[in-house]
């Protein structure tokens, strides 16, 4: 039984955000898309680091402690 265009929005639309999001990615790469116009390699490499982030594989950084290592640039020659 094949969906109509209608039918499968209604789906899609019932799934979480994120699962969503990954419907969205995967149909975008099979149609060789890239809606954020990064290279693809950068679309692998961000998926890849979310999928790290989700699982509790990742170390985060407090945005506090970012913001001072880049205000210390500002004194860079």
């Amino acid at each position: 039984m094949s969906l109509t265009l209608d039918q499968l929005r209604e789906e899609v639309l019932s799934l979480s955000l994120e699962d969503r999001q990954d419907f969205i990615a995967s149909v975008s790469k099979d149609l060789n898309i890239i809606p954020s116009g990064l290279h693809p390699a950068w679309e692998d490499e961000i998926q890849h680091r979310m999928e790290e982030f989700r699982a509790g594989r990742m170390e985060t950084i407090p945005w506090e402690v970012v913001q001072k290592e880049l205000d210390g640039l500002d004194d860079l020659p």
